[in-house]
């Protein structure tokens, strides 16, 4: 799910994979921002607001500027 205002872009005018790889059931919350050739893993949370450029792991739920990661909901209930 990717609310309104949310920015998927490229860092650079070089030839080749500029813009992000989201994984399945990621939500990304209202005006977020997710830059670069970075990788977004399954069922990934993106805090509104956030600014991500770095690689974010599968169930890791991210806020921030720049994003942080504030926990990893898989771990924490017992899904993996």
């Amino acid at each position: 799910m990717i609310h309104h205002g949310v920015t998927l872009g490229g860092k650079s005018r070089e030839v080749g994979k500029r813009h992000p790889t989201l994984g399945n059931k990621v939500h990304i919350g209202a005006g977020a921002q997710v830059i670069g050739a970075i990788h977004i893993g399954d069922h990934a949370v993106i805090g509104a607001g956030s600014v991500v450029t770095k690689d974010v792991a599968d169930c890791d739920i991210v806020a921030g500027v720049p994003a942080r990661t504030i926990r990893n909901k898989c771990t924490e209930e017992g899904k993996i």
